[in-house]
């Protein structure tokens, strides 16, 4: 109803007046949703519609038109849209970058660097299948976990987040699993890979990925010179501020754009926070590292006077937006 009597419509011009929205993709799938990536994956269909709904009703500006309002301090055009894509997956390169060459829109891509032509997992996806496989190979696994292994698996991982897997029956069991793993990205990012290796050893199970996750130099290359800006996501997409040692965090920082610069052979103006987790020292460290803007993930839209390194995006997925009608009340900030 508010879609078809155009009020839906007044609502984004009328919160985004002199603004502009950042759109945030992860994945492009060929058809069905990622696996544990509904959250942060569309289809190829779903991502054809949108690009169309936006060249017909917003206007998609590239990454130097929006790095120009912020640098002037100029009010964005009516409509101003700027899309995004975290992470660097292969998918990006075969199903988003043919729909968006043939729309003729621009776009930037955050690729994790340290991930570039990789077949590895993030450490979240590791810890999910991990914990996975401890409950498929242990149906009571709080009773078959060895006294001392499991003494040593209580101290790395929270006891009341880590027994809710272990006694979650299989409706909940995903919900236990991402709550897990939710509750590690605010600790110490040594301990997710310490809980990660100790569940390994007890399964006896190392993932083995068989075919290539993320994109390739070679596409990242092509995409760059065919109207796609790349930034950084970091090296490891390690989240800045589980980072304690400070050398560590500038290698995340300068050394992914340094990395990109080089195998690309172009500046590197742009950063995404990993989880969109930061802070002032993390964002000053970014500035004065050489960025002109960088992106977190909290929704809503950007005005010209905005701290650029503190840019808001909107998360976009299949379940929230596979209609235009839901896909404009995404837009609009409704849900």
């Amino acid at each position: 109803m508010l879609y078809s009597s155009g009020l839906l419509t007044c609502i984004v011009r009328a919160r985004c007046r002199g603004r502009a929205l950042v759109l945030m993709y992860h994945r492009v799938t060929a058809d069905g949703p990622a696996e544990n990536h509904g959250g942060i994956s569309v289809t190829r269909p779903t991502f054809e519609k949108h690009l169309r709904f936006l060249k017909n009703n917003f206007r998609v500006i590239s990454p130097s038109e929006y790095l120009e309002h912020l640098d002037r301090k100029e009010d964005f055009a009516a409509g101003s849209v700027l899309l995004t894509f975290d992470d660097g997956w292969r998918d990006n390169y075969e199903n988003a970058y043919p729909a968006l060459k043939k729309e003729g829109l621009p776009a930037v891509v955050f690729p994790a660097v340290g991930f570039i032509g990789s077949s590895e997992l993030f450490w979240q996806d590791r810890l999910r299948r991990s914990l996975a496989d401890l409950r498929r190979n242990s149906p009571a696994a709080n009773q078959d976990i060895a006294g001392r292994q499991q003494k040593r698996l209580f101290r790395i991982c929270p006891s009341a987040e880590l027994r809710r897997v272990l006694d979650a029956d299989e409706r909940k069991l995903e919900s236990a699993i991402n709550s897990c793993v939710a509750a590690f990205k605010k600790k110490p990012c040594e301990d997710a890979e310490r809980l990660i290796a100790t569940l390994e050893r007890l399964t006896g199970k190392v993932p083995r990925p068989v075919q290539r996750n993320f994109l390739s130099w070679l596409e990242l290359t092509e995409m760059s010179e065919n109207g796609i800006d790349i930034g950084s996501h970091g090296i490891r997409h390690t989240i800045l501020t589980s980072i304690s040692d400070k050398g560590r965090l500038a290698r995340e920082i300068v050394g992914s754009r340094e990395i990109l610069e080089f195998g690309l052979r172009r500046k590197v103006r742009l950063f995404s926070y990993p989880n969109g987790d930061y802070n002032r020292v993390i964002s000053g460290a970014v500035h004065r590292s050489g960025y002109c803007a960088a992106f977190g993930t909290v929704p809503g839209a950007n005005a010209c006077t905005d701290n650029p390194y503190g840019m808001k995006r909107i998360n976009i997925h299949e379940d929230m937006t596979g209609t235009a009608p839901l896909f404009l009340a995404r837009v609009a900030g409704l849900w």
